[in-house]
């Protein structure tokens, strides 16, 4: 494969897969990798020359680790784009959720922050992601004896599921003891999404843009959240 991309980077040409004759091409390159290519090239696993030709504009972004003062900036982008894609209302991060995150060392890089916050999230019950949202490896970073806030709800329980609670007529299966609260917690969550957008794409009858208005989140988050499901409004129209 090397060997191929040197080829089409020296001659201008590339070979489409079928055809007898090459074409021309005019394009500008621009490769990422996370591994040491230098080192690579010392170690016989990356071709000297083809390095050389890739490497006309070198740019070096250093890890997470190397540049800690980033991580806020960088969770708090995040945050705001799987809130709007989740439709959560969540708003950011507990002074010691910051503080943890930015003592830990971050081996996946901003890949493992990016799916960090996305895990955080969805699991938060309230408006702040605090240290119980974090996974264990991250949370252990927090500072000692933090104490949180307990936080405020992002969504009220309705006073009819409190009294099926105390009568018992919410049954839990008996294996999900055997779970954590956060793994509950989540699988509550997505069970109870998913039985609402059912119900209200029975009752608009799959209009999307009437659903995403009554649920309040935008046509781009409800298509998302209906694919995480394997909801389709096609599903929900009705004869005729």
């Amino acid at each position: 494969l090397q060997a191929k991309l040197l080829r089409a980077i020296q001659d201008h040409q590339i070979r489409p897969v079928g055809a007898d004759e090459p074409i021309a091409i005019d394009v500008r390159i621009i490769a990422a990798t996370n591994r040491d290519l230098e080192a690579e090239v010392e170690a016989g696993r990356f071709r000297r020359d083809l390095y050389y030709r890739l490497c006309v504009i070198e740019l070096r972004v250093p890890p997470l680790r190397e540049r800690r003062e980033d991580i806020p900036a960088l969770a708090e982008a995040y945050l705001r784009i799987q809130r709007d894609l989740l439709g959560r209302e969540v708003e950011s991060f507990s002074e010691a959720a910051h503080t943890a995150m930015a003592r830990y060392p971050w081996p996946g890089n901003v890949r493992e922050l990016a799916n960090v916050v996305e895990r955080a999230v969805l699991l938060s019950a309230g408006r702040a992601i605090g240290i119980a949202d974090l996974p264990d490896g991250i949370a252990r970073y927090a500072p000692a004896h933090a104490a949180e806030a307990v936080p405020e709800p992002a969504i009220e329980i309705p006073t009819e599921v409190h009294t099926l609670a105390a009568k018992g007529a919410i049954q839990l299966p008996g294996a999900w003891v055997e779970r954590s609260w956060k793994e509950v917690r989540a699988a509550l969550l997505l069970e109870g999404e998913r039985e609402y957008l059912t119900t209200l794409l029975r009752q608009e009858r799959g209009r999307v843009g009437a659903v995403a208005r009554r649920a309040g989140i935008s046509a781009r988050a409800l298509f998302d959240k209906m694919q995480r499901h394997g909801l389709r409004k096609e599903d929900f129209r009705g004869p005729g």
